[in-house]
């Protein structure tokens, strides 16, 4: 039975991002009979986990003998030469779900480069991560036998920044969990002083997310539209960069009708979610943008931008915004809440969207190109 490894950190020490993405995608691998079996690779500073209660007894879990820290700084910043297959045996391939592929003696190598926002726009990372990823994904993909990306507009920006083949490229796109979300007990709407109806948005507050822009439609709406007077909600931590997020809050003069919500667990995100009257994501770049499609499968209008990744996952099921251009996001949400016979529509196709985009789907295809560099290796 061929072994896969699989690089499991992010999904222990991430809650959001990457790590649920990579949740899903191993959710969708333990849900799928195939003739692989898998080995999750995990630093030493991670979490205690059982895989065989979570995943089956086909998955495993080994912790390398050194933290997150140690391991970045050995492989990617000081380029010691001791493959991985050297120090963990017993694999036949080595998935870097997450950007990054060590070096490799003999076992093959496949590495998910997720976007490229610190190449698109170096802003948009932190000084120190943006420098790191510039030296070490390049690297990583020059030795990997293929390179996944979420989407296909982000593989088109690896074979056009990275200077790779795009026919050593594939495409495995993201999933959504099937619903399971139940209107929230008053008290969780109560404590943020919340009805449902409002304006929401998920993610990480960093630069490439445009909350600025954001808030600009927002006060825009407020000021055009005096009956549209729902709350706006961001829900996500600080990333970095986020002195522009904080002076257009501050100078809002709405500003007392927007919530930040910070440290929500999963299961309250899900649930607001479910509350909101419309999911605004107008991010000026992004290798997938899973919010947009949860927001589908719960049956939320979505409002997103035109850039990027987010009109191919989003379809026609959403209304696409230049990310630019705060009055006509100000415009598109006014309409997904007010005019019914449009959102009800958009609504509708949102669901279906949303459900071909399962972690089934996703794993599918990703046991594809296994199947292929391990067949090319023989």
């Amino acid at each position: 039975m061929p072994v896969v490894a699989l690089d499991f950190t992010p999904a222990l020490k991430q809650s959001a991002g990457i790590g649920r993405f990579v949740r899903g995608l191993v959710g969708g691998l333990s849900r799928l009979t195939s003739e692989f079996s898998f080995l999750l690779v995990a630093t030493r500073d991670c979490p205690p986990f059982d895989p065989a209660a979570h995943y089956g007894p086909r998955f495993r879990l080994i912790r390398l003998p050194f933290s997150e820290r140690t391991f970045l700084a050995a492989w990617f910043r000081l380029g010691l030469p001791v493959p991985l297959d050297r120090l963990v045996s017993g694999f036949d391939l080595f998935h870097g779900l997450n950007f990054l592929l060590p070096p490799l003696s003999r076992a093959a190598g496949v590495v998910t480069v997720h976007d490229l926002n610190f190449l698109v726009n170096p802003r948009w990372a932190p000084v120190e991560l943006g420098r790191f990823l510039r030296r070490a994904v390049p690297a990583s993909v020059r030795r990997a036998d293929l390179v996944v990306a979420d989407s296909r507009a982000t593989a088109a920006d690896i074979a056009r920044l990275l200077n790779v083949d795009p026919g050593r490229v594939r495409v495995v796109y993201g999933g959504v969990e099937p619903p399971e979300i139940s209107p929230p007990a008053h008290s969780l709407l109560d404590a943020f002083g919340l009805e449902p109806g409002f304006i929401l948005f998920i993610g990480r507050v960093e630069p490439r997310k445009n909350l600025p822009g954001l808030i600009a439609a927002y006060n825009l709406l407020r000021q055009k539209y005096p009956d549209t007077a729902r709350p706006l909600v961001i829900v996500g931590g600080p990333g970095w960069l986020y002195d522009d997020f904080l002076g257009a809050l501050a100078a809002s003069p709405f500003r007392a009708d927007i919530r930040w919500l910070r440290g929500l667990s999963d299961a309250e995100v899900a649930a607001l979610l479910g509350q909101a009257g419309v999911l605004v994501y107008p991010s000026f770049y992004e290798g997938f943008g899973l919010p947009v499609l949860e927001a589908m499968a719960a049956g939320v209008p979505v409002v997103t931008s035109n850039r990027a990744s987010l009109p191919e996952v989003a379809g026609d099921a959403a209304w696409l915004v230049d990310p630019e251009d705060p009055a006509a996001i100000a415009e598109a949400v006014h309409t997904a809440l007010t005019d019914e016979t449009a959102r009800t529509r958009t609504v509708a196709a949102g669901r279906e969207r949303a459900a071909s985009f399962t972690w089934e789907a996703a794993a599918e295809t990703l046991l594809d190109v296994y199947r292929e560099i391990l067949g090319k290796r023989g």
